[in-house]
């Protein structure tokens, strides 16, 4: 959806990895994990042009307009007038608004093949005394993964969910239960690298950076050694 993986990039288990494209058979769900604005919007929105490619309509929810255009990633899907058209802009500033939105969305003539949310954690910000930032948010997380499910239920079609999220916001293992992929962003080794790491375990890593023409490129995909696995997997709690 947001990176161009190749068939011939990740072996595992004797299986390779399939290319970058659209699951037709099994609800996609993702989170990525970042501080940095940028790519976070960047890689949403990535995602919502290759969703956005066969012609359904995608829901994209944040606070407001892009503070700056998101990077294109390179070999991915580009934005052209049939895929922008087909990605309806929902600005939403009220933190309460979100859940509103949600409860509301099944009942909607069009009905969408993805939803996305961009920092979702300001929309769990108005927990009260009687209530956590973590419950507000795994309250926010039910409803869109319930309202995920009705909509693939009427439309026969699978309906994706993918949200962004700021780092340590809450524990990572509270994503366990309603994302299949959970992507972490962070500082790479060299000047303007970043690592893109799958927490799932087996965990895979890609390398990316921002080159002078403000186009995200993959520069390798590899799969992290087994120490390394376990290491992200202790840093989940």
């Amino acid at each position: 959806r947001f990176l161009p993986f190749q068939l011939k990039d990740i072996h595992q288990e004797n299986k390779v990895l399939q290319p970058n494209g659209i699951s037709s058979d099994n609800k996609e769900s993702c989170v990525i994990l970042s501080d940095n604005s940028l790519l976070k919007s960047s890689l949403l929105f990535q995602a919502a042009l290759s969703y956005a490619s066969i012609g359904d309509q995608v829901i994209f929810i944040c606070t407001g307009p892009f503070l700056a255009k998101p990077c294109p990633v390179s070999e991915m899907q580009p934005a052209t007038p049939l895929t922008l058209e087909c990605i309806k802009m929902v600005y939403i500033s009220e933190p309460s608004g979100l859940l509103q939105y949600l409860c509301e969305l099944h009942t909607k003539e069009c009905l969408p093949c993805a939803v996305i949310v961009h920092d979702i954690h300001h929309y769990a910000s108005h927990y009260t005394e009687d209530t956590t930032k973590e419950s507000s948010l795994i309250k926010l997380l039910a409803m869109l993964e319930d309202t995920a499910g009705f909509i693939t239920r009427k439309k026969g079609d699978p309906c994706h969910r993918m949200v962004s999220l700021q780092k340590n916001f809450i524990p990572k293992n509270y994503f366990k239960r309603y994302f299949r992929e959970r992507w972490d962003i962070s500082l790479g080794e060299g000047a303007g690298e970043y690592f893109v790491t799958d927490n799932n375990v087996p965990a895979f890593r890609s390398t990316i950076h921002i080159n002078e023409n403000r186009e995200i490129i993959c520069d390798n995909i590899y799969r992290l050694p087994q120490a390394r696995e376990v290491e992200i997997d202790s840093n989940e709690h």
